[in-house]
């Protein structure tokens, strides 16, 4: 049994590690759209201002507004789509100002890739083993559980750590 769970393991592992950098090329992908739309000069002046309005917003604000955008990003194949979308938004933002623009894609990449991955690699993996009636070996759904939960702990003290910056 205990070979069998190790099996598992190491197979859920290079899945999750095959996961993780095609979630990274679609971020990449999605920033590289937003930074090469053709946009008009006005929509691009109105960006600008919503940047720097959001900039100067206090500590609280920011914090809560952060906290709803990673929530729905934590949310199994959702977030994929809301962090693209997100991404394609912070591309349109580099055509003003690219340095500021790379950097929040960092943040963005580094703050929501593993739970994304995490949380969508459990739900894929407990549907397929549901619909084909395949029993997962004991202890597997909750260490997968665990370190998705160890993910989204990293990232909020993370985010809380940048926002408060």
């Amino acid at each position: 049994m205990s070979q069998q769970r190790l099996a598992v393991l190491r197979w859920y592992s290079s899945l999750r590690l095959y996961f993780l950098l095609s979630v990274i090329l679609i971020q990449v992908g999605s920033y590289m759209l937003g930074y090469s739309l053709i946009l008009p000069r006005s929509y691009l002046t109105m960006l600008s201002s919503e940047a720097e309005e959001a900039a100067s917003m206090p500590f609280l604000d920011r914090l809560i507004s952060g906290l709803v955008g990673l929530v729905i990003a934590y949310i199994p194949y959702v977030g994929i789509g809301w962090m693209s979308y997100n991404l394609i938004n912070v591309g349109e933002i580099g055509l003003i100002s690219p340095l500021q623009s790379i950097v929040q894609l960092f943040y963005l990449v580094i703050l929501t890739a593993f739970p994304i991955v995490d949380g969508t690699l459990i739900t894929t993996v407990v549907a397929v083993s549901r619909v084909n009636k395949v029993q997962l070996p004991s202890g597997f759904l909750r260490t997968a559980l665990t370190q998705y939960a160890v993910s989204i702990g990293i990232s909020l003290i993370l985010f809380i750590i940048l926002i408060s910056l």
